[in-house]
């Protein structure tokens, strides 16, 4: 997406002037075009003056000449200030963002950012195609100094529109990187999450299995009373898991909350199967220990009870 593109500026182009004064101003605040104005003054006012003395014995090619040349003037000084511009807007940005909400943010504004850099590119490359002309066609009407000063606006300018292209670009890789960090990180905590729920999973598994596998014997009262209190120990274990589960639980109902523009619906699904699935596999558990543990105390109460009869008899 970020895949560089800067435009040679020697190329031709078709773009109507209209859109280089719609993009001009895009960029430019009203402030600048005083600006503009005064400089342009100061450096065209000799030139006018020149022009206009001897505007009466000047052939029509020289008037052209020099009409091309305040044109090109105010066009590059013009270009000049968008590109001040540009370059000043990616110089206040904000250091990198570790938050991916505004890395996004941040994201999209580059690439509206970059969309405008394209457009003015295109009426750009024009401009210099005709300063570039004009530089290389004999301008014997134009004192030599004022060619060198057009020179300088047409390097200046090229050497600007690099440092534009090249600050964007830095700029919108280190967000892509960032971006890419952050779901590095958001990726682990999912991972995480899946790796204590298993655990929850895999423990109440073999829980279920002991209590599955469970025979009672309900010749042996010793044997019955064992039993019994190995239940009770496992329905003490079990309740305190259950409320380490809980805990991870809203862990993953608060990470699912918070994240959910950046996980994908797969992600998501992932960890609330896993957890409904645990959370049922606990509740079942729960249940046949304790339908276990009282079932126990039946027999033993029965045994004891038959055990007291017996003694009575025997006496």
């Amino acid at each position: 997406m970020w895949k560089e593109e800067q435009p040679e500026l020697g190329s031709e182009i078709d773009e109507e002037k209209t859109l280089a004064d719609n993009t001009t101003t895009t960029w430019k605040s009203d402030q600048e075009h005083g600006k503009r104005e005064s400089l342009s003054k100061g450096l065209t006012e000799p030139v006018l003056k020149t022009k206009e003395a001897v505007l009466g014995d000047t052939p029509t090619s020289m008037f052209d000449g020099v009409q091309q040349y305040l044109k090109l003037t105010e066009k590059m000084r013009d270009h000049l200030a968008v590109l001040q511009d540009m370059k000043n807007h990616l110089d206040k940005q904000q250091p990198i963002s570790n938050s991916l909400e505004i890395l996004k943010a941040e994201l999209e504004q580059l690439e509206t950012f970059e969309s405008g850099l394209a457009t003015f590119a295109i009426i750009l490359k024009k401009d210099m195609k005709l300063a570039e002309e004009f530089l290389k066609s004999c301008n014997r009407d134009i004192p030599e100094e004022k060619l060198k000063e057009l020179k300088i606006s047409y390097d200046s300018l090229q050497e600007a529109f690099l440092v534009v292209c090249d600050r964007s670009s830095k700029r919108a890789k280190q967000i892509v990187c960032a971006v890419d960090l952050e779901m590095s990180k958001l990726a682990g905590l999912h991972q995480q999450l899946l790796n204590q729920m298993q655990r929850f999973s895999d423990w109440i598994t073999e829980n279920n299995k002991i209590i599955n596998n469970f025979t009672m014997n309900t010749n042996d009262m010793e044997e019955m009373e064992k039993s019994l209190q190995l239940f009770k120990n496992s329905a003490a274990e079990l309740s305190c898991k259950k409320m380490q589960l809980e805990s991870t639980a809203f862990d993953v109902q608060f990470f699912i909350s918070e994240h959910a523009e950046d996980l994908s619906p797969n992600q998501s699904k992932q960890l609330l199967r896993l957890l409904n699935t645990t959370q049922k596999s606990f509740q079942e558990a729960q249940e046949a220990i304790t339908s276990q543990v009282e079932c126990l105390e039946t027999q033993l109460q029965a045994v004891r009870e038959l055990g007291d009869q017996k003694v009575c008899l025997s006496v």
